[in-house]
């Protein structure tokens, strides 16, 4: 016999085996499988969550945000208002209707409150209330305004300010005896520090 080639009856007792080997390979296959399911789990991708899409509003509503949450809180009795600003700012009271908004980056807030018993118009209260000599006014009125929603107020905004050094925003809206206007920008955030106190107003009334 010929080394390297098997007889007969050995290699029927080679086929008989080789069914049985390849059973034994397959389950050996099969629990290294489920053994390594057990240890290793798959971590699940996290599906990323589709957000209905909002209707952009023209102007800030008063609602606190997830940005304004933890800011503080002006209140102010006399006037029967407050409202949020950001916790690395300061609140200073130039005087009884000026409120300055103030950080150590000289990012500044102003909010001015004019007295307004005739509940006269923006334009007629700049117009009674200019110096003719100066031309110094209250500066609350703005032909190019655009005329914004707040609270179900008169509010207009405007990117024209000349009260700036800079360029910045001013919002201003009426009340019955009252004329707001809030006015500043920040270095970092143009206008959205701006609007986010705006959000944040409560009047008591």
């Amino acid at each position: 016999m010929q080394k390297g080639f098997l007889t007969l009856s050995e290699r029927s007792e080679s086929k008989g085996f080789a069914p049985i080997l390849i059973i034994i390979l397959i389950a050996l296959a099969v629990g290294g499988y489920l053994l390594y399911q057990k240890q290793v789990k798959p971590v699940a991708t996290p599906q990323p969550v589709i957000q209905p899409t909002s209707v952009p509003t023209i102007s800030p509503s008063a609602t606190d945000s997830a940005e304004t949450a933890n800011w503080k809180t002006y209140t102010n009795s006399k006037y029967g208002f407050s409202f949020k600003y950001p916790q690395d700012y300061a609140i200073k009271e130039e005087s009884e209707r000026v409120f300055y908004i103030k950080n150590k980056e000289n990012n500044v807030f102003a909010l001015w409150i004019y007295d307004n018993p005739n509940n006269l118009s923006l334009k007629d209260y700049e117009s009674k209330n200019t110096n003719e000599k100066t031309g110094f006014g209250p500066f609350v009125y703005y032909p190019n305004a655009e005329s914004v929603k707040f609270q179900n107020l008169d509010a207009y905004y405007t990117n024209e300010e000349i009260t700036c050094l800079s360029k910045c925003g001013s919002y201003i809206w009426i009340t019955k005896d009252k004329i707001y206007k809030l006015t500043g920008s920040s270095k970092n955030k143009p206008d959205q520090i701006l609007d986010e106190i705006l959000s944040t107003f409560r009047f008591a009334n």
